[in-house]
């Protein structure tokens, strides 16, 4: 998953408890069966029919979608015969090319790369499964990627290999590179990175062996770091007083204690946390229960501070003086300095603005006749008091999130979201279901065509507006590839953490013939019981438009292999930027009240339903307006922009924290290192807010920085910066021009398109984004989403 955890909250937090999640620590390298267009010959499993329509009249796909109906043994087989076609490959090349003098890009590189988009293809849509709910299709899909992980492991330390690669890779980095195409020489960058991540331009003997021993550590750090979250439960005992304000059905839930807590109820805070601070009158409750939290997983400050420097000497092996700098030199920002520059000037604009919402909730404390348990002064909000009051506030503006998300259900909202997507990117989103998805399927079983039985299946073909604009697109049919949605949360299969999914990347084989993409977007929403009476709702639509803005820069995406293919072919610090574009449309009225419609006038049970949550016995209040009104949709924006300086603020914390671990440059500082005061101290100077420290207990009250994966985490180590970097290019392209009158303006989407998304990490993304913009990238667009006037120092 390319996206940090968002919690599904209908009130937003400023400082939200982590919710325990485990990353994707790697990369799933897993691959499913090759499938070929047009005039190229399909595999057995995808082959059908390449022509007409389907019984509802909408057009045919020219290929299949995979078909979900393996069994464990057809899983192991393949996996068997992956493991077998990547050695016989790499023999195969070292054997036909033998010495290094005689490597070239053609018969080494470009060999591997091939076999790399074929097998990628062959299992990359096995990865579903494991948001089944079978578990035994689930397990032996996720022992294939194991296994060929491990096998792909042993190709990228492989010496003999190095030597061809790493021949080819210096000739063309001199100027005989220009007889490569840009495409070929990042690819030949990637395939030759992935050899030095293993160390193999470190010289044979006690250097490599050192780094070989770090590595290994660190695997075993990130292993047993994950390790809390996976099992971890903290519990607190609090009577039903102390509870008052948490839901009533909530506290009536709670279990009882015994023992020494006997009369209390027994409150597991990693489910309550988040309610405990956002609903309880109790300020000793809040307070107790958050700095519970803080300090629950003390013993991974070790692990943390020992990866720390573990990566530091790593860094220095390759000769960088940070491993801030060795990591950020192959993203977009180049250098830790260009990082720290743009957050220091974030955070000089912002700051103002976070201390005038502090001010906000302190006045709103001070006025608080209610407040019970009191702790510290009655005129300061805390940390623990941030998000109760952020309530309070939302609830004198008569802002309600329950009415809000009452407006978003998922069989109208999600729709209209495609419907409006399509019009900027120029794509057309056909539903495959019931009779269609039987003739679709090469089984006759439309269930086939998906892991699980609620997860919808699109066709996606260029509109006739794209075509007409770009001629060459109508290859195929217009043809783009296939969506799916599995918008759910479950108990088992789906985790209810909203991310997107590669199922297919696109690529060319090497036939000269065009693979089309597939790709999934997952919710969390919680699925209606009764669809008529209270249909499924989507709390908050920004998730969703999120996860699709990334969905669509992987149906965008056109390259020759895979590696450079969509969100995942390009930098951490430009992946997150089309999904976050795309959040900026769950912000602006026109499309919000385009996309709602309120349940209540889903049926008449629907509207019977309603007037049950209102104590409607006599039928005779009136129903709510079936779209939003502008009147809901501004309390929304003015709720979101009261709290957007504090949450900005949040995040450079994140950052700031995440980059003084990795710029440190001396071992003997990151030894000496206490992570504890780092982080609390960070803390209260970035975000603003005061805490326990404002109390005298100094800055070792707590381990909040581990609850945090991200700086454990191989991907976002020292990449943590990536979401705010991603942030300054969103805002910039949408303010510049979306926004206002061009909100669903179709000549800019489908230019953003072509020139943005379209070339995916075939190219320097920056530059592709400076060739839309016709200018480098700003930040006036970041300050202007937050309402500041970036000519203004103070941030005013």
């Amino acid at each position: 998953m390319r996206d940090w955890p968002q919690a599904d909250k209908k009130q937003a937090s400023v400082g939200p408890i982590p919710t325990p999640w485990k990353a994707r620590m790697k990369s799933l390298v897993i691959f499913a069966a090759l499938l070929h267009l047009g005039s190229c010959v399909q595999s057995p499993r995808d082959a059908g029919a390449n022509v007409g329509t389907l019984s509802s009249g909408i057009p045919r796909p020219p290929v299949l979608p995979f078909v979900y109906n393996d069994t464990v043994e057809t899983i192991q087989q393949l996996g068997a015969s992956i493991i077998a076609d990547i050695n016989s490959t790499l023999q195969h090349i070292l054997d036909s090319v033998g010495s290094p003098d005689a490597a070239t890009f053609e018969n080494t590189v470009l060999l591997w790369l091939q076999f790399e988009n074929e097998l990628y293809d062959r299992a990359l849509p096995l990865d579903l499964y494991d948001a089944g709910t079978d578990r035994k299709l689930a397990d032996a899909a996720g022992e294939l990627d194991q296994n060929v992980t491990a096998a792909l492991s042993d190709v990228f330390t492989r010496d003999d290999f190095f030597q061809l690669v790493d021949h080819v890779y210096q000739f063309n980095t001199t100027t005989n590179g220009a007889a490569l195409g840009e495409e070929d020489r990042i690819a030949l960058a990637g395939v030759w990175r992935d050899f030095s991540k293993n160390g193999l331009n470190i010289p044979v003997g006690p250097e490599r062996n050192a780094f070989n021993n770090m590595t290994e550590r660190i695997e075993a750090i990130e292993d047993e770091y994950y390790a809390f979250f996976d099992d971890a439960e903290v519990y607190a005992y609090f009577t039903a007083d102390e509870l008052q304000g948490l839901p009533a059905k909530d506290i009536q839930s709670l279990p009882k204690a015994t023992g020494e807590h006997a009369g209390k109820l027994n409150v597991s805070l990693f489910d309550y946390s988040d309610d405990i601070s956002i609903y309880c009158v109790n300020e000793t409750t809040r307070y107790t229960a958050l700095l519970m939290t803080y300090n629950a997983n003390p013993k991974d400050v070790s692990l943390q501070h020992e990866i720390i420097q573990l990566r530091l000497k790593i860094a220095q092996q390759f000769n960088y003086t940070s491993f801030a700098d060795f990591t950020i030199s192959k993203n977009v920002a180049g250098s830790a300095k260009a990082v720290n520059d743009l957050i220091t000037d974030l955070q000089v604009h912002v700051s103002p603005l976070g201390e005038r919402e502090q001010e906000a909730r302190n006045e709103l404390k001070a006025q608080d006749k209610n407040i019970v348990g009191a702790i510290g002064k009655s005129d300061i909000a805390y940390t623990w008091d941030t998000d109760y009051y952020i309530k309070i506030q939302d609830k004198a503006a008569d802002f309600d999130y329950d009415q809000y998300g009452d407006y978003f259900p998922i069989n109208i909202t999600v729709p209209k979201i495609l419907e409006f997507y399509g019009e900027i990117y120029g794509l057309r989103f056909d539903r495959i279901q019931a009779q269609d998805a039987d003739e679709l399927s090469p089984t006759g079983n439309g269930s086939d065509l998906v892991w699980y039985p609620d997860v919808q299946l699109y066709a996606v073909w260029n509109n006739e507006a794209f075509i007409d604009a770009y001629p060459a697109s109508s290859t195929d049919g217009g043809w783009v590839g296939y969506l799916y949605l599995d918008l759910f949360h479950r108990d088992v299969g789906n985790s209810g953490v909203g991310h997107e999914q590669s199922v297919r990347n696109g690529f060319i084989d090497a036939d000269g013939c065009r693979h089309y993409p597939a790709v999934a977007a997952f919710g969390s929403s919680r699925k209606s019981d009764n669809e008529d009476e209270m249909p499924s709702l989507i709390a908050d639509p920004t998730t969703i438009l999120h996860e699709l803005g990334h969905c669509m820069h992987h149906l965008s995406s056109r390259t020759s292999y895979s590696r450079n293919f969509g969100p995942d072919g390009v930098p951490v610090d430009f992946a997150e930027f089309p999904s976050q574009l795309m959040e900026r449309w769950g912000s602006q009225p026109e499309a919000l009240k385009r996309i709602s419609f309120h349940w209540s006038h889903f049926s008449p049970q629907g509207a019977a339903e309603w007037r049950k949550t209102q104590n409607d016995t006599t039928g005779t209040i009136a129903l709510p307006p079936a779209t939003i009104s502008d009147d809901l949709v501004a309390k929304f924006v003015n709720s979101t922009a009261s709290k957007a300086g504090s949450k900005a603020l949040f995040q450079f914390y994140l950052t700031r924290y995440d980059q003084a671990l990795y710029n440190i440059t001396s071992l003997d500082v990151a030894a000496a290192l206490d992570l504890d005061a780092l982080a609390n101290q960070l803390t209260r100077n970035v975000t603003l807010t005061p805490d326990w420290s404002d109390l005298g207990l100094g800055f070792d009250w707590g381990h909040f920085e581990t609850l945090q994966t991200y700086t454990v985490n191989d991907a976002y180590s020292a990449n943590y910066y990536a979401y705010l970097w991603c942030k300054v290019y969103a805002d910039d392209v949408f303010f510049t021009f979306f926004s206002g009158e061009n909100l669903f303006n179709g000549e800019i989407g489908m230019k953003y398109r072509t020139t943005v998304l379209q070339p995916g990490g075939a190219r320097p993304p920056l530059q592709s984004l400076e060739d839309f913009l016709g200018r480098a990238p700003n930040t006036d667009g970041y300050f202007r989403g937050l309402r500041i006037d970036p000519s203004a120092p103070s941030g005013s």
